[in-house]
Order: C-alpha cells, then structure tokens, then sequence
C-alpha cells in the first residue's frame, strides 16, 4: 500500500547517534509515499528502497565546497554543467534505487538574469535525466522573492517537461496567503499564473529553531500537520511535504527524530494513501505535459463532479487558503449543495484576500 501525502528526508547516513535501524524505524512510523535522500543519506538508498517497494525516491547530491560557490559554477555556464550534474547523477551508486534527482539547490533569484539561468540549467538537466528514465525535481528554490514570484511564467518551458517537477522549500506555519516569501502556500499566486501540474516542497517544516524551540507539544505538531495534509490533498498537485528529516547538522527545523511525530502522523498517512500526481517513472506518464489546470482548486472540481468532500472539510479548505473566487453560478451551485452552511461559504468565498 503506498504511503501518504507527508513525506521523510533524510539528511545523513547511519551513525552512532542514528544507526540505520533507527532511521529505518523512524520511517516506517511515518509511512512516508515520498522519501528524499540528502548527501549521506544515499547511502542508504537500497536499505530504504528494500523496505519501502512502494514509495517514489529522490536524491540530492552534495556539490560543495558550499551550495553558493557550487551554484555559482553551475549557473555562470548552464550548458556546460548541467549535463555534468545529470551524467552525475545517472551514474550514482544509488541511481538504480531512486525516481529521480534534484537539480540545484536553493540557487539564488534576485535578478530576471539569474532566473533564466536557473530555468536553462533545470531543463538542460531534465531533458538529460529524460534519458536515464529520472524525474527532475527542478532546482530547490528557497524564498519566494518578488523577482522569481513576479516572473514566475518564466519557468513555463522547464513545466512543459514530461519529467519536470517543481520543486521548493517553505515553511508551514508562515502566513497563510502567496505573499509571504517563505510560505510553503506561495504555489497558489504560482498556479494563477503558470501551470503548476506537480510541486514538491523539498524541507518544510516549523521554523525559528523548531517545534521545540516554539515551545510546541509534539501533540499540537502532529494536529497542526494532519490538518495541512487535508489541505494539500484537497489542491491534488502537491506530490509531498517533505520534513521529516534525519542529521543535516542537527537543523532543529527538522528535529523530530525519536519523537512520538513520526508515528503521530503516520496515522493520518496510513488512513489517507496518497496518489502522487506522476507514475513511478518518466516512461510511464504517457508522454507530452498533463493538461493545464483550471484556475478553480481541486476541492471546487470534486464537487463540481458530483460531491466526495464534506462540507466541513471545504470549508476547513477555503479558510485557511482564502484562494476561492467563484462567479455567481458556481456560489449558487456549491451552495445548494452546502445547504446548512450558506452563509459561512458566502463570508469566505467573498471576502477579500489578506
């Protein structure tokens, strides 16, 4: 059975803080459908793979000395460097176990010049990785910055890639509106613009310090991400969350190792299994890019084919993304439909964006 829409990453390989076998029991309470492998943690790739059949894998490789000098280099030539990073890729020991490969990692978007290139660079990378049969997570990008979210169309030929993911970190518990620069939530100012037919977001998690350093019961975590899961299973284009984490220098966003999280919320992903929105590889997508979305969200085209969701769930959707718009014969219907609830649909439907 595959696992659910919340996702694991794991940063580093076995240790004796963290053996293999508790990396491996971390991950089996989670039940994770998407696993990404950081640096050390490919080495782990066919352990992972062996315990999880089901699951679609991801891997990152270190580029170093530091992710700014490696994306400097990269970035200053992309028809050089990005076949070099895909042949890398390819080539890895742990190729036979993954999916696919992240490109570059939160390269930099403070300038229209540096977004083309990120764009060249990441379909140079996918159209090489098409030929290994790998899905190209496109580059990781950090902060939603006005030159990358205000150009975003600019990214359009990399989308139109039968293998392309879109891929970005934010945090969680950010403002819950597309204006915030690191909102996990900025893909829904993206897909008013630019077809958006599969997002990852690769680290997501609380941020400040983690939840501990919030001072945040694990018990409120684990609530507060069951409900996000609902959400991001509602939008239908959002393939995994990934947050569970495993070393990367004890990054305290992602420290939920050895907590009751992991199986906390491998409740909500064992009772929801998640479909991502690709196959298991390239080939078998059928070929040419899933069609364009309409602007409407998910949540609004199951009811218009005939219901599936509770009124208390579109309702939950609607206020915590505030995305809705509906012209006044998709309001009558829904409203029908929401016959109890009238009003409350009325105030969130009409109501301005924050």
């Amino acid at each position: 059975m595959p696992g659910g829409i919340i996702g694991a990453g794991v940063h580093g390989g076995a240790s004796a803080q963290f053996p293999e076998e508790v990396i491996l029991d971390n991950l089996e309470a989670l039940k994770p459908g998407t696993i990404k492998l950081f640096n050390e943690g490919l080495t782990l790739a066919p352990v992972i793979r062996e315990a999880f059949p089901d699951a679609l894998i991801f891997g990152r490789l270190w580029l170093g000395p530091s992710d700014n000098e490696a994306n400097a280099l990269c970035l200053s030539n992309p028809t050089r460097y990005a076949p070099i990073l895909a042949e890398q890729c390819l080539t890895h020991p742990a190729n036979t176990e993954v999916n696919g490969w992240q490109s570059l990692n939160e390269p930099p978007t403070d300038t229209a010049v540096d977004c083309q290139r990120i764009v060249d660079f990441d379909c140079i990378f996918a159209d090489a990785l098409a030929q290994g049969d790998r899905w190209s997570c496109g580059s990781s990008i950090g902060g939603g910055g006005p030159v990358y979210m205000g150009d975003i169309i600019r990214w359009k030929p990399y989308l139109e890639r039968p293998n392309a993911i879109f891929t970005y970190d934010g945090y969680s518990q950010r403002l819950e509106h597309p204006d915030d620069s690191w909102t996990v939530y900025r893909y829904q100012k993206m897909r008013l613009i630019v077809n958006m037919p599969r997002i990852w977001f690769g680290e997501t998690g609380h941020e400040l310090g983690g939840y501990k350093a919030l001072g945040i019961s694990e018990e409120a975590y684990i609530a507060d991400f069951k409900n996000r899961a609902l959400h991001w299973r509602l939008d239908g284009i959002i393939g995994a969350a990934t947050f569970l984490c495993r070393g990367n220098n004890g990054w305290p966003n992602f420290d939920i190792i050895n907590t009751s999280i992991p199986a906390g919320l491998g409740e909500d992903n064992r009772a929801h299994p998640w479909t991502p929105p690709i196959a298991a590889y390239p080939s078998q997508q059928g070929g040419g890019t899933m069609e364009f979305r309409d602007r409407w969200p998910q949540e609004y085209l199951i009811w218009k084919q005939g219901g599936g969701i509770s009124d208390v769930d579109f309702l939950a959707w609607m206020a915590a993304t505030r995305a809705v718009r509906l012209r006044a014969e998709e309001f009558e219907m829904i409203a029908n439909a929401i016959k109890g609830n009238v009003e409350a649909l009325k105030q969130l439907a009409m109501a301005p964006n924050p």
